[in-house]
């Protein structure tokens, strides 16, 4: 017959418990109202054994009777006084549980034993429980009177970033069959712990070519801005899609480039990079062995593009990743190498001034143009980029571009360019002249010495005079004629 002994439990106890004569009580370690303790060890006996074994196996009949339902409220209920019978109820259940390792542990898969399934961490958005119900991983969500029991079973199986990893690599294979929105939430949850790398082989980066990879031995890029979209935007395959993924997880992905703290496979372009880009799209044709080439009208637009990317970018121009391509516009419509590798594909720059005037008049006149002229008008380099280039005379000399704001280097290119010189007007050779003469006070070394006397040797730029006496006056008239200086001992 039932006793009148309240229990605050989901259940009836049927047992052949040592009762107090008046069935008003159980005999207990504390009972004084006997001296023999027999009967108490028996009861302790029975509540401490055979009923948590009971009881286990009556949730394995409701787990096995609805698989889906959480059977929870049928578990002891907490209760804080010691001297009640069923105080250790819980404890006592979940030693079976983890004894007989039973499935007793609800998720949405069904019941899993505390070593298949992952404890939740109770602080899981609704957004990340729909997620990882479609994701069919074996969550628990336990009531927060059963949590810290549960810990001790579950050990290190609770849901983190990790443990979800290691779940999802042998159920990689159902990734495909997820939802867009289940991808990007579970992706996101594994980038919110800051440095966990471990997420390499699971097919939930959405790249923008509408494709959904993996990465690790795949090298994925993130764009720093729109234009950088638009630069490399030839290999949307390689580049990660951030606008599909939330503000969390794109400053996630962002900071983890920045600090060096997220999967190595992912990064933002560097020179290196640039390079590769450029060789498998835009220069894919291109001799390679070649300094000076001539590109198309898209490639031509491309290189200003590439440019803006350097100048952004602070990229050294020096870098061998950059100084392999040809990005160097000339005035003969070819596109040099930034540093060629002969030195014999020198190119000039033409200084703002009237030396550099001349110099864009005389290679305009050109057909052949033997000593380019680097290309800094409207459809060469802007400004900006020029003063990379001319930024220091070591930088200039590496990249076999002469500057001929040096009066040297303007003769010198005068005298490899005579025949153009020969045909210029009387006003066009006297400016020459007179620049010459303007420069000519200043130092120079023994081979610039060299250099100028050599040029000035060749260049037909002097006037022949002529005077003569005129009632005690000499009167000097310039002839038609251009005098021929050679260089003589």
């Amino acid at each position: 017959m039932p006793l009148p002994i309240p229990t605050s439990q989901p259940v009836h106890i049927h047992g052949l418990f040592s009762i107090s004569p008046d069935r008003a009580r159980l005999y207990q370690f504390n009972d004084r109202s006997t001296q023999d303790q027999t009967p108490a060890r028996w009861n302790n006996w029975l509540l401490q054994g055979p009923v948590p074994v009971a009881w286990a196996r009556l949730l394995s009949y409701l787990a096995h009777l609805h698989p889906r339902q959480p059977a929870f409220g049928q578990w002891p209920q907490s209760i804080d006084d010691a001297r009640d019978p069923l105080s250790n109820a819980t404890a006592n259940l979940i030693g079976v549980i983890d004894k007989e390792r039973l499935a007793l542990w609800p998720t949405e898969v069904g019941y899993v034993t505390a070593n298949e399934g992952l404890l939740d961490a109770g602080d899981e958005p609704e957004a990340l429980r729909d997620a990882l119900r479609e994701a069919k991983a074996p969550i628990v969500y336990i009531p927060q009177q059963l949590r810290q029991r549960a810990k001790k079973l579950f050990k290190d199986r609770v849901l983190c970033p990790r443990s979800l990893c290691s779940f999802l690599k042998h159920e990689s294979s159902r990734i495909s069959l997820w939802s867009d929105q289940t991808k990007h939430r579970i992706l996101e949850y594994l980038l919110s712990e800051p440095g966990f790398i471990d997420y390499d082989g699971l097919e939930l980066f959405p790249f923008q070519d509408g494709n959904y990879r993996s990465i690790g031995d795949y090298t994925a890029f993130i764009h720093r801005d729109k234009f950088e979209r638009g630069l490399f935007c030839l290999e949307d395959f390689r580049n990660l899609d951030l606008d599909t993924l939330s503000a969390a997880a794109q400053r996630a992905l962002r900071d983890g480039c920045e600090n060096s703290t997220i999967h190595p496979s992912i990064r933002y372009r560097s020179a290196n990079c640039l390079r590769d880009y450029c060789m498998s799209t835009m220069f894919k044709n291109v001799p390679e062995d070649r300094d000076m080439v001539v590109l198309g009208e898209e490639p031509t637009a491309f290189v200003s593009k590439v440019w803006t990317w350097i100048s952004m970018r602070r990229i050294d121009i020096l870098d061998k990743d950059i100084s392999c391509l040809w990005l160097l516009p000339l005035s003969n419509g070819h596109h040099r190498n930034v540093k060629p590798r002969s030195s014999s594909s020198q190119v000039y720059f033409a200084p703002v001034g009237k030396i550099g005037e001349l110099m864009w008049k005389f290679d305009a006149k050109s057909s052949a143009r033997p000593l380019p002229l680097l290309d800094i008008g409207p459809t060469g380099l802007a400004p900006s980029f020029v003063s990379i280039l001319t930024k220091t005379p070591d930088i200039m000399s590496n990249l076999f571009i002469k500057d001929a704001s040096s009066i040297v280097l303007f003769l010198q290119w005068l005298h490899r360019t005579s025949p153009l010189v020969d045909d210029a007007a009387d006003e066009e050779k006297l400016l020459i002249a007179r620049l010459v003469a303007s420069h000519l006070p200043q130092p120079f070394t023994s081979l610039e010495r060299k250099v100028v006397v050599l040029a000035l040797g060749f260049l037909q730029i002097f006037q022949k005079i002529s005077w003569k006496a005129e009632g005690g006056r000499m009167l000097v008239r310039p002839l038609r004629c251009l005098l021929v200086l050679t260089n003589r001992r």
